[in-house]
């Protein structure tokens, strides 16, 4: 009895001594109370959650990230069947979270989610906002100023070193792990596919990436001023420009002439003036990036102002809406993102962790695009993200192919846009299916469907009948 007793106590104690099991991380999605924000702005039916997952999945004990959802219901009509969901915006900018989602639900006749992307400056725990970039004060001083490069850097770094500190890695935030959380979302709204998938300029490659490694679990999408995916974005910034501003020229003669006129005069002598109170210094690195922004995200009201801009600085004057532009650019933002507005709102660890992914960059590519040009040369050859990128430190991400035959597609592009061609959207379109449908907006620059009539009448009779081409007489379609 004793032996058989003191044989049981053994292989009690060795159970006990067993490591346990590990039980796996499961995702949540909770429903609640809207942040005040939120809710102020809706009248129509509309729900706000959390959606909570791992920072890094490949550490299932590690720390989490929990991200606002917002589900908004059709106005005055049935839901159909399924769910449509934003992919999101440029990578840093806020979700949109406001009840002009309730309009885009009634005419898409379907429950519309939209996901605060991990690392947002607002809907998002933890954040990867960078206050200590955003207080810098850039408009009176000259592209080419070292010390300005050196603040910028410094408080890059320093903003790496907060995040890092507090054990937030930046490298956690990409596109893959974008990817992963729309997935996560889809299973725990019980979701078999999202009816609808939307996207607008650069988190037009998450789009690409989900549905490279989730086939079948959108069923249509459209992309608003999708990134080029074929060119890094420093050598897409020179085309770009160059390219926008040739179609610009065709409605504008002599334009292109007198640009090169007004880069060679700033590059000898800086514009000096200023908007209101604030002093702006205006040299010819920093004119680039302003002549590229106007073609970019904050509409078309911009291209209306720019062939005075540079008529006025090739004649070495500084143009009133010119001035206004540098005045109102946060550090390194015009030229390099299309908007650069609300900083608050902007997570710049965000941006970086994007655009750093896409490196190294192609430099025989970047150098021929450049062609010797001084300005274009300071501006994207010498972009002082990249030695942010070398502060900030994460991996490189493979840029994902969407191959045909796929889902019905449809690219929106603005005629004038510098961040996103028509035909940089035109040639992605060309090599995808039968169904898949390129369109130029006359007259517009980024985000089309957030200023024209057209893009937003022509999405919506194409979502109708994904299958035919779409049309409008303010439109060009490409395929």
């Amino acid at each position: 009895m004793t032996r058989r007793l003191v044989m049981l106590l053994a292989l009690v104690l060795s159970a006990c001594t067993v490591p346990a099991a590990r039980v796996p991380f499961v995702p949540t999605l909770t429903w609640g109370t809207c942040p005040a924000p939120v809710e102020a702005q809706f009248i129509s039916h509309h729900e706000c959650g959390q959606l909570t997952v791992l920072r890094n999945r490949a550490d299932p004990g590690g720390p989490t990230v929990t991200m606002q959802v917002l589900k908004v219901w059709p106005v005055g009509v049935e839901p159909g069947p399924g769910m449509a969901l934003s992919f999101g915006t440029n990578a840093g900018d806020p979700a949109p979270q406001g009840g002009d989602i309730a309009a885009g639900a009634t005419r898409a006749g379907s429950i519309s989610i939209s996901l605060t992307l991990r690392g947002s400056a607002i809907g998002s725990d933890p954040s990867l906002a960078c206050p200590e970039v955003e207080q810098l004060t850039t408009a009176n001083v000259g592209d080419r100023d070292p010390a300005l490069r050196e603040r910028f850097t410094a408080a890059v770094a320093a903003c790496a070193r907060r995040l890092r500190a507090a054990g937030i890695e930046p490298g956690d935030f990409g596109a893959s792990a974008v990817i992963a959380d729309i997935e996560d979302l889809r299973i725990a709204l019980g979701e078999e596919a999202w009816a609808t998938g939307a996207t607008y300029g650069t988190m037009s490659r998450v789009l690409a990436g989900y549905l490279a490694a989730h086939p079948g679990h959108v069923r249509l999408a459209f992309l608003d001023s999708p990134a080029s995916p074929d060119l890094d974005p420093l050598t897409a910034a020179v085309t770009g420009l160059d390219s926008a501003l040739s179609a610009l020229d065709v409605h504008h003669p002599g334009l292109t002439d007198q640009w090169r006129t007004a880069l060679a005069l700033t590059g000898k002598q800086a514009l000096v003036g200023a908007h209101g109170s604030v002093p702006v210094i205006v040299d010819d690195a920093k004119l680039v990036r302003l002549v590229r922004f106007a073609l970019g995200g904050d509409g078309p009201r911009n291209v209306d102002f720019l062939p005075d801009i540079i008529s006025a600085a090739a004649q070495g004057r500084l143009d009133p809406h010119l001035a206004e532009l540098a005045a109102n650019d946060p550090p390194f933002c015009a030229g390099y993102q299309p908007l650069c507005q609300v900083r608050s709102q902007f997570a710049l660890g965000l941006f970086l962790t994007d655009f750093c992914e896409q490196l190294p960059t192609d430099r025989s590519a970047l150098n021929r695009a450049i062609a010797g040009r001084p300005a274009h040369q300071q501006v994207f050859g010498g972009s002082p993200y990249e030695p942010a990128c070398a502060i900030w430190q994460v991996p490189q991400h493979a840029r994902a192919e969407l191959v045909g035959p796929t889902i019905p597609l449809l690219f929106l592009t603005g005629e004038y846009d510098s961040f996103s061609r028509p035909e940089w959207a035109r040639s992605w379109a060309a090599g995808l299916g039968s169904t898949t449908w390129s369109v130029a907006i006359a007259g517009q620059t980024h985000n089309v469907l957030g200023s024209s009539d057209c893009a937003i009448s022509l999405r919506n009779e194409w979502r109708t009948n994904p299958t035919q081409p779409p049309y409008r007489a303010c439109a060009s379609t490409g395929k």
